[in-house]
């Protein structure tokens, strides 16, 4: 088996407008990033678009699939 690319995910607030708009609390995105130092984003994935959980190891991108390492959650702006 060939060996996957890894990119590197985290929770991160929300940005969908209605959701704040609504006032609705504590929906994270998971955001996948190129680098570990999470600089060069690739996707985001939505809070209401069943995003991967937390620890799995592999996730589909445009048809592709990618070896994914978790990165802490980003801490909401205050």
């Amino acid at each position: 088996m060939s060996r996957l690319i890894k990119i590197f995910a985290r929770r991160e607030p929300t940005v969908d407008a209605v959701a704040i708009e609504r006032g609705v609390k504590g929906k994270r995105d998971v955001v996948f990033y190129r680098d570990a130092d999470a600089t060069n984003r690739i996707a985001r994935w939505s809070w209401y678009l069943s995003p991967p959980r937390h620890g799995r190891r592999t996730v589909t991108l445009n048809c592709w699939l990618w070896a994914v390492e978790w990165l802490p959650d980003a801490i909401p702006a205050a």
